[in-house]
């Protein structure tokens, strides 16, 4: 869906896994283990076998909501 000028969704913001666990300050473990919840996997996108990237106004807005 485009975004529309009604839209409140935050801008997506890519990054790697390096960015995401420095960004939350989390473990490398449990960085994997948030990204594996069903509820992450709309701010969660994989390139190949080795590549992630993480939206972090996304994962941010997700986790709030779970914890």
């Amino acid at each position: 869906m485009p975004w529309t000028k009604g839209d409140t969704r935050p801008k997506a913001n890519w990054v790697n896994m390096n960015k995401f666990i420095e960004e939350f300050d989390l473990k490398k473990t449990k960085a994997y283990e948030l990204i594996k919840l069903p509820e992450m996997q709309e701010a969660v996108r994989r390139f190949g076998e080795r590549t992630i990237r993480v939206n972090l106004p996304l994962a941010d807005e997700i986790l709030r909501k779970i914890y």
